[in-house]
């Protein structure tokens, strides 16, 4: 597809006139990046917009000196640093590639000096790019409502089982795509990954699958569930430690990017709260064992 046609099929520019996507191709610069390559960092100028040809692009933002939040996975046609067309403030999120990567990138003063060619197809565009942010907006607000309830649930202190299933019962009331879910947490003395319902072995395909996976993927089929779709989310440090199914059993669904987006941030709360209720239990359990062996009499 040459730079016109790939312009005129993106959504948000469909109303421009075709001279004014003609005027566009002329200032689109092609870009490249590989596999964890950085287009702009946080607290860079904002000088250009950028449409993805194709690849995809990671958008995080620092939480911590040493952690990054990643706030959305963009891919083909998805345009990212809009906000430059109506403030030269710094970035507020940095952007990566995910993959190897081909951009289109346009300077946000030469990008203005077109709106006067087409005043209702730069109408329509605004529409759309505040559209698209009014909706990762609404997936934000969501997600921190989930990560704000799921801490509510890990203050608690509960043993794990009922930890997993209050944890289980948020994620399919957060998500209204899903209506069922297992919660599966390795267990070092029986070596199985186990939940409340089932106990799987470490050597099972659905581990095989995930053995290379750190992010919420999508699932074909398993038979420890019986649904129409399937996502899951592994919960890793350093190795696989559990990980977390869920399902709609009704109807086949689409997963967006953003539930995905969801269950990464949950993923990165889970993993501290398994770790911590599994060391308060290990304390119990010694505590309870030296009470016993201060009662025993040895003759």
């Amino acid at each position: 597809m040459d730079k016109l046609e790939f312009l005129k099929s993106i959504p948000a520019l469909k109303n421009f006139s075709k001279d004014f996507i003609s005027k566009l191709v002329q200032i689109a610069e092609e870009g490249h990046a590989k596999g964890g390559e950085i287009i702009f960092k946080e607290s860079d100028p904002s000088e250009y917009l950028y449409i993805i040809f194709q690849g995809e692009v990671i958008i995080t933002k620092k939480i911590a000196p040493e952690t990054e939040k990643v706030l959305s996975i963009l891919k083909e046609k998805d345009i990212f640093g809009e906000m430059s067309l109506f403030t030269d403030k710094p970035r507020t999120a940095t952007a990566k590639a995910k993959n190897d990567l081909t951009y289109y990138k346009f300077h946000s003063d030469s990008f203005r000096k077109l709106f006067s060619l087409d005043p209702n197809g730069t109408q329509k565009m605004l529409e759309s790019l505040l559209l698209s942010s009014l909706e990762r907006l609404e997936q934000t607000s969501r997600e921190l409502a989930t990560v704000y309830e799921i801490s509510k649930i890990i203050v608690k202190n509960l043993p794990l089982n009922e930890f997993c299933e209050q944890v289980l019962k948020q994620l399919c009331y957060s998500i209204p795509e899903v209506n069922e879910g297992l919660f599966f947490v390795w267990n070092e003395f029986t070596e199985d990954y186990e939940s409340n319902k089932i106990s799987i072995p470490k050597n099972h395909k659905i581990i095989e699958f995930l053995s290379d996976k750190k992010e919420t993927t999508l699932l074909d089929e398993t038979e420890i569930l019986s649904a129409k779709s399937y996502i899951i989310t592994p919960l890793v440090k350093e190795k696989l430690i559990g990980f977390i199914l869920l399902a709609n059993t009704e109807k086949k669904v689409v997963f967006s990017q953003g539930t995905k987006d969801l269950l990464n941030s949950v993923a990165l709360q889970l993993i501290g709260a398994i770790e911590n209720i599994k060391n308060q239990q290990e304390k119990f359990n010694r505590e309870r064992l030296d009470r016993t062996r201060s009662r025993t009499i040895t003759w």
